[in-house]
């Protein structure tokens, strides 16, 4: 994390006001992962990606031709407030990139990149370069 705060530090992105990160002599020397989670609200309503309402383009990916939009958890499924249909259980495996991590068969991406949200410049996100858990 700390590594992506120096980026932008050096790119010259505006930084003040930002109290989750120390910058000491033009070096980044701390991130608080506590506040920079509290910095980084939500940007949906939940449940965000599979919307009780239907109306997400995530519950778009798993319609068919016949119906729009399908729910693909058994939470907003079972509190549908429109009684949408869940998804194919195979399909929703196959969206759902966690189960291949493990897969020695499955062919990883040495780099992925995860949307913030938000295209303002001040945010900052991180790479997520590996699925072992460091920051």
């Amino acid at each position: 994390m700390k590594k992506c705060v120096q980026k932008e530090y050096e790119k010259g992105t505006d930084l003040s006001g930002l109290d989750w990160m120390t910058i000491e002599n033009d070096t980044v020397t701390k991130v608080d992962f506590d506040k920079y989670i509290r910095f980084r609200t939500r940007m949906k309503a939940t449940p965000a990606f599979d919307n009780v309402s239907m109306g997400t383009p995530e519950n778009e990916l798993f319609g068919t031709p016949d119906t729009k939009y399908r729910h693909f958890t058994a939470f907003s499924k079972e509190h549908s407030a429109v009684n949408g249909e869940l998804a194919d259980g195979q399909q929703i495996k196959m969206m759902n990139p966690m189960n291949y991590i493990a897969d020695d068969k499955a062919v990883k991406s040495r780099t992925f990149r995860h949307p913030s949200g938000s295209s303002r410049q001040r945010y900052i996100t991180g790479n997520l370069s590996n699925a072992d858990g460091q920051p």
